[in-house]
This record gives C-alpha cells, structure tokens and sequence, in this order.
C-alpha cells in the first residue's frame, strides 16, 4: 500500500487510461475502501510496535537500588565541572564519575546523597546517575572545586566583560574585583567565565560602566 492509498484510498495513474466505458466506482464502496485501507495499515503500527516492546524489554534491566548507608558514585553528566582555562577542550577529560557520596535518603528510583554545599546543586538524583561504590576496589574521586573556597577570597563586584572567541564559538568573561581577608592581600582583579560567576555568585553586583572589551592577555584566575 503506497500513502495515497491510505490518504487518498487510491494510486493515481501516471498515465490516463485509454480504456472507454470505465464505470466510476461509488461514493460508498470508496469510502469502504478507504476504511478498510486504514484500518488495515493501523493493524500494522500495532504489530510494529509490539515486535518494537518486546526487542526492547529483552535487553532492559531492573534500576540498581540502594540502602540508606551506602556509599556510590555520582555522574557528572549534569554537572558543571570546572574546566582549564588555559585549554578549554580540556573539559573533556574531566571525571566521568566523582565521590563516593553517603545515600541520606532513598526515594525509588531517586536517592538523596550527602553532598559538599559548595557544589550548588540539588542532591536527589535518579539511580541511573548512580553507581555502586566498591571501596577499596575502586579510586575516590574529588568533585573539581572553585577555587575561591579554598581561600577567603570575596568577590566584590562585576567591573567589566568581554567576549572571547574560542574557534567559531565565543565565551563571556566577566572582569571580577576581589577582597582580600585581614591576612591576606586582596589580589588583582580578574577574569573569569561568565557561567562560573553567575553559578558560584548570583548575587554578585555589576558595576558596568563600559562596554564589552576585546580579549586581551588573562590574568591569573581566581575561579
């Protein structure tokens, strides 16, 4: 059945034919036609789609769970790990898998993991963003920190951005004054990614008073 046969309930002719005396078919015998091509095609989707289930269900398997105690890796599919600025293909050799994290609180499929409040993100996840750790089989891996809290580093305001190209893409830098504690000299102002900026400080003013400037050398990062 070609589709307009299902749309049309008949194949036009390339060719008109020749033949003298041909009897119109009937405006019910046509729509009996169209209704049994249409049902005749709905016949095989369903099939179609249960061949479809049951390849699928063979190769499907149960979700892990776990118990409340338990220590288990995270993905970093959805987490926006620092990256080096220097090489900002770098971002893909970052860990595909950081912890282990202790499971709070389970939720099937969801569990809740104890995770460092610097890291911004709501800790329920779903099972398939989890695996089992091994302990000492397997290698702890550290989530990538900000660097501002290994230091009493404060940002203070946003003073300028520019745009950065990186090949045919282009980056937003933001230009971020900070204070220093009483122990420590407040370091130069500096540039850093737009998104680690908006991520780590929301709420951290800007004090624009110029427009976007072209990239220059970067100073030291404090991001």
């Amino acid at each position: 059945m070609t589709p307009f046969d299902y749309i049309y309930g008949e194949t036009p002719a390339a060719i008109p034919s020749i033949v003298k005396g041909v009897q119109p078919v009937s405006a019910s015998d046509f729509a009996a036609r169209v209704e049994f091509l249409r049902d005749w095609a709905w016949d095989g989707v369903m099939a179609a789609r249960t061949i479809q289930t049951r390849d699928a269900n063979r190769s499907r398997r149960d979700d892990p769970t776990y118990a409340v105690g338990e220590r288990v890796f995270l993905s970093t599919t959805n987490l926006r790990l620092r990256e080096d600025k220097k090489r900002p293909w770098a971002g893909k050799l970052l860990p595909k898998w950081v912890g282990p994290f202790l499971v709070l609180k389970e939720s099937s499929p969801n569990y809740r993991l104890d995770l460092p409040t610097w890291l911004r993100v709501h800790p329920t996840f779903h099972t398939r963003l989890l695996k089992p750790w091994k302990g000492a089989d397997d290698v702890d891996v550290e989530v990538p920190k900000h660097d501002a809290f290994d230091s009493d580093l404060t940002p203070v305001a946003v003073v300028d951005f520019r745009d950065v190209s990186l090949g045919n893409e282009s980056r937003r830098e933001f230009l971020v004054q900070w204070r220093g504690n009483v122990d420590e000299t407040a370091p130069a102002d500096t540039w850093e990614d737009a998104i680690n900026v908006v991520d780590h400080f929301p709420n951290l003013p800007a004090n624009l008073t110029q427009g976007p400037r072209t990239r220059s050398s970067t100073k030291r990062s404090a991001i």
